[in-house]
């Protein structure tokens, strides 16, 4: 295995910060609604919510919050940009405070590790690809049988994701079948395909994967949430929203709110795109003078759909059945089940 890990986005300068409308406050990215308790002021509930650098979700709450959305619904909400490391301790290290993001893939951790954690609705569909050049005569995952392989972290939850998937529907696995994998950073696989060095096809993160749907030079082979959806009607995410099971007790009607809250956020940041990812694009990694790069996320926002807003007991059953398969292909050691998940009505 071959490693060229290096970070596309590095730390967020202050200078991107605020040229995207953001403000920075310490470490991070926060909201200008803070309390000293769960409860808020004014019998309000406090919320506090962590984005990871660069992520896709970041113009959603940054402008929800700049719109009102939770301050409108008693929600006293507050939004902090921090590191991946930070960011998936959102639950088991305490780092948010009643409801937050949980990445599907790290989930199932805390469920095992007892943090009092359940989900309650989607949060952004998982829309990574697996490329080749536009010339290529790799069809499919199965045709990948001897070839090197690049992937963005061969642990990471987007490339054991698609290695559980491809054992079980093609019938390849990625780590055995392959005749290499180079584990490297996105951009030095997107630059390793474009200058057809080295390997073959690659499985990048979501910043480059936009990039290259973007790019005539590449061609996607396997499209895990177009596959997936075929198979339960319902795609795959990257991430989902949680609630501590504490605030589920003591407010489900601030759960609910808090979702109500992310609905809208979802519907004036699709309404109003430009002005969004004007204001904050640059917080999600995005370059704004991309005219091509623009375009496909918004093709995602409306396609995808990039940011769902229904969740209901097929949606549930979606990523039960989903864990279960990486389980069954040790991708993860436990499954989480239908008990870690919420229905709305369940909080009525």
């Amino acid at each position: 295995m071959v490693s060229h890990n290096t970070n596309r986005f590095g730390g967020i300068t202050r200078r991107k910060a605020l040229q995207s409308g953001a403000v920075v406050i310490g470490g991070g990215v926060a909201g200008c609604l803070t309390s000293d308790d769960e409860n808020g002021e004014n019998g309000s509930h406090e919320v506090h919510v962590l984005g990871p650098e660069g992520g896709m979700t970041i113009p959603v709450f940054l402008y929800g919050q700049e719109n009102n959305v939770w301050l409108d619904r008693g929600i006293d909400f507050s939004f902090e940009v921090t590191g991946y490391g930070q960011f998936i301790r959102c639950f088991s290290g305490d780092q948010c405070t009643g409801a937050g993001v949980a990445t599907t893939f790290d989930f199932p951790q805390d469920v095992a590790d007892g943090v009092p954690v359940q989900i309650f609705s989607p949060s952004m569909t998982e829309i990574n690809h697996a490329f080749v050049r536009a010339d290529s005569d790799i069809e499919g995952p199965a045709d990948l049988e001897g070839r090197v392989m690049g992937a963005d972290q061969l642990s990471s939850g987007t490339t054991q994701s698609f290695r559980a998937y491809w054992i079980e529907e093609h019938g390849f696995d990625l780590m055995e079948d392959t005749d290499e994998i180079v584990d490297a950073s996105s951009a030095s696989l997107y630059d390793m395909l474009v200058e057809d060095e080295e390997i073959d096809a690659a499985i990048m993160f979501t910043g480059f994967t936009i990039d290259a749907l973007a790019d005539d030079r590449f061609r996607s082979i396997s499209y895990l949430a177009d596959e997936w959806t075929d198979q339960t009607g319902y795609p795959p995410q990257v991430t989902m929203h949680g609630a501590f099971e504490n605030f589920v007790t003591s407010s489900p009607d601030a759960v609910l709110s808090f979702w109500e809250g992310w609905v809208e956020a979802v519907e004036l940041f699709e309404s109003n795109f430009e002005d969004a990812i004007a204001q904050y694009g640059v917080l999600a990694g995005l370059d704004l003078e991309d005219d091509a790069e623009m375009a496909e996320v918004e093709r995602l926002v409306e396609e995808a759909p990039l940011f769902p807003t229904d969740w209901g007991e097929g949606w549930i059953d979606s990523h039960v059945e989903f864990y279960d398969m990486l389980e069954r292909n040790d991708a993860i050691d436990s499954a989480p089940g239908r008990d870690s998940f919420l229905l709305h009505d369940e909080l009525e």
